[in-house]
């Protein structure tokens, strides 16, 4: 690699900094469960917001850990209830993306710096990893599985350090025994597995090098303590986030007394009915779908000739080992995979033998630009598109609301969200209860058999019909409310036979990749709306 090369690469890394940060503090809305399971419970617990919560936080077997939202989400609502308590909720959700946006850019570069041997590989699965799209946009939304990639990456770094010492000759390094990196992989596994139950996938085949390394030190009985407390902290932590009390110390000893998010959640989730729910995929869904999709191009240097030299390395296993167990379970989405991307990243073959060098020098470009150019291409498409225009109106809508609440004291508000991702009702800061949440099923009507609304109320019309859009709208003008519809501009414009109809507000920058209709051009049209039927 050239003296010019290396710089224009550590440009690149520089200016993908800036782009984490813009793309962070960019509207997008991937997936419901980025707020369903992060700020909407924790607003609500913490700052007292009303929203409506998930079956996960709410069952009699809640199958998501509280606690771990806490650790990660907590001190930052905490800061904000007791230092800024009338800061507007958009920024708090903008404050906990460059939360995440910091915590992926130090743990994920200090870590690969660890994991690779020589200044190169760092370079080249550094720069891999801060352009790629799935960087800059995902891991900067709540999910679990940014916590997830987090996870995997610190043990894969412990797990190769491990590795390091048992394969090295010298006996000052083969014989350190690391305690404290032992007792720290318990407190890893045990993080790991309530945050997500599917964490082991990542680490089975690597496991392999932490099990002989704490066998041959003599130090499972450490790891297996440390994960024990930890373990524990977290049911009783959970124990009592849900139930509201420490009742449960009362009798200790029974079980059924406590809650165990990851049992639940296993339980679940291996249901096949329950996964049905969710949807079912087939058993190829990640290998021929969700890992081009994340890697794009850098698929080709992944599995390109010559690079079998990674295949041994420990995060090729981790990649390996979370894309085959995974592979294993019918519901299958992109997210799941996230944590393979810097790993992968850690494998990519762009080295050219001497015999490849000498054909072409006569060209002007190689293959291997030609692809690098291609991952260009792929990232910066896939960053505007899922970061900046996916659902993108959603948050802003919202947002449109909250700062109009004042505005809507006398009159009945019904707001009827059709096509659009559910919205995630913490964002209208609500710490009066005066919203209240319904979701359309099956097509009925959303009041029926109710005596009484409220006056504010939202409703999630989800991709219902449009006949049965209107007669909700129809119902509740019966009812004297004020009827406003939040849809994306193509499907209201294709659709709309409301013949009084005033747009109160819009936003360009919104694309639904779900009603899109290639045969009619207007279906691809940007942008979401509020409309008042009049």
């Amino acid at each position: 690699m050239s003296r010019d090369s290396i710089l224009s690469w550590r440009y690149l890394y520089l200016y993908s900094i800036a782009f984490r940060v813009f793309f962070g503090l960019s509207n997008s809305y991937l997936h419901p469960d980025e707020h369903f399971q992060s700020l909407q419970v924790l607003s609500n617990k913490i700052l007292n917001y009303n929203a409506n919560l998930p079956w996960e936080f709410e069952s009699d077997a809640p199958a998501r850990s509280i606690g771990i939202l806490y650790i990660v989400y907590g001190p930052l609502l905490y800061f904000v209830k007791y230092a800024c308590p009338q800061i507007d909720p958009i920024s708090i959700w903008y404050l906990a993306r460059l939360q995440n946006i910091l915590l992926g850019w130090i743990i994920t570069d200090m870590c690969l710096y660890r994991i690779l041997p020589t200044k190169q590989e760092r370079m080249k699965a550094l720069y891999f990893v801060s352009t790629s799209y799935a960087t800059l946009v995902y891991q900067s939304h709540c999910f679990s599985n940014c916590i997830e990639t987090w996870l995997v990456l610190i043990t894969i770094c412990i797990i190769e350090d491990f590795r390091y010492i048992q394969e090295s000759s010298d006996v000052r390094i083969s014989s350190m025994p690391k305690r404290k990196a032992v007792f720290f992989i318990g407190v890893l596994m045990s993080l790991g597995i309530f945050n997500r139950i599917t964490f082991p996938a990542f680490i089975i085949f690597p496991g392999f090098y932490l099990l002989k390394f704490i066998w041959l030190k003599r130090t499972m009985w450490l790891a297996l303590i440390s994960f024990c407390i930890s373990s524990a902290l977290l049911i009783a932590l959970d124990t009592y986030l849900f139930q509201g009390s420490f009742d449960f110390l009362k009798k200790p000893l029974q079980l059924k007394n406590y809650v165990i998010t990851p049992l639940n959640s296993l339980i679940y989730n291996t249901d096949p009915k329950n996964l049905s729910t969710h949807g079912l995929h087939p058993y190829y869904t990640h290998v021929l779908l969700n890992v081009p999709q994340i890697l794009g191009p850098g698929v080709f240097f992944l599995f390109r000739k010559g690079g079998d030299s990674y295949f041994r390395t420990t995060p090729f296993l981790s990649v390996l080992s979370g894309l085959l167990f995974l592979s294993l379970v019918p519901h299958q989405e992109l997210r799941f995979l996230l944590p393979i991307l810097p790993l992968a990243c850690c494998c990519f073959n762009i080295n050219d033998s001497k015999a490849v060098q000498e054909k072409t020098k006569t060209r002007r470009t190689s293959p291997i630009q030609v692809i690098i150019n291609l991952w260009y291409v792929f990232n910066a498409v896939m960053s505007i598109l899922m970061g900046i225009f996916h659902q993108g109106g959603v948050a802003p809508a919202l947002n449109f609301i909250y700062s109009n609440r004042e505005n809507q004291m006398e009159n009945n508000y019904v707001y009827i969200w059709w096509r659009t991702y559910s919205p995630p009702t913490w964002l209208l800061g609500d710490r009066k209860f005066e919203f209240e949440f319904e979701e359309l099923q099956d097509d009925a009507l959303v009041h029926s058999g109710k005596k009484e609304m409220k006056k504010k109320i939202i409703v999630d019309a989800k991709g219902c019909s449009y006949s049965t859009l209107q007669t909700n709208v129809k119902s509740f003008k019966k009812k004297q409310n004020k009827v406003f519809i939040v849809s994306p501009v193509a499907s209201f414009n294709i659709n709309n036979d409301f013949p009084h109809v005033n747009m109160t507000w819009s936003y360009s920058q919104h694309i639904g990749l779900d009603h899109l209709d290639f045969s009619n051009k207007e279906s691809f049209r940007p942008g979401l709306a509020i409309y008042e039927i009049l």
